[in-house]
């Protein structure tokens, strides 16, 4: 089932290798119909404070950024409902050509 959901805030983090979906956010994509595959993996994640706490893995069937559609898109998804922040991670990025960022023009620019 596709449907159109409304746009999600991220934070860029250069600093993280993974996308990340919040878990409060991916329980409301949930029940908003996002078709998604759960992956059957595990992983324990170490956020900005490094305490450690387990995430799953799932593949998103599709992503849309603009006029960009991405397919596939493999995103970690924290287990414990406090685990909330949404990162743009380098490991989405890297399905890009390029992207940039301007800090002074608060602009992030995907080249597909």
């Amino acid at each position: 089932m596709n449907r159109t959901i409304e746009p999600v805030r991220f934070v860029f983090d250069t600093g993280a290798e993974s996308f990340v979906i919040g878990y409060l956010l991916f329980e409301e994509l949930k029940s908003k119909g996002l078709a998604f595959e759960d992956m059957g993996i595990k992983k324990t994640t170490r956020g900005v404070s490094g305490i450690p706490f387990e995430s799953k893995v799932i593949k998103i069937s599709a992503i849309s950024i603009g006029s960009y559609t991405v397919k596939n898109v493999y995103t970690s998804v924290p287990l414990i409902e406090t685990a909330n922040s949404n990162l743009l991670g380098i490991s989405f990025m890297k399905k890009f050509r390029d992207v940039k960022w301007s800090l002074n023009g608060d602009k992030l620019i995907f080249e597909k």
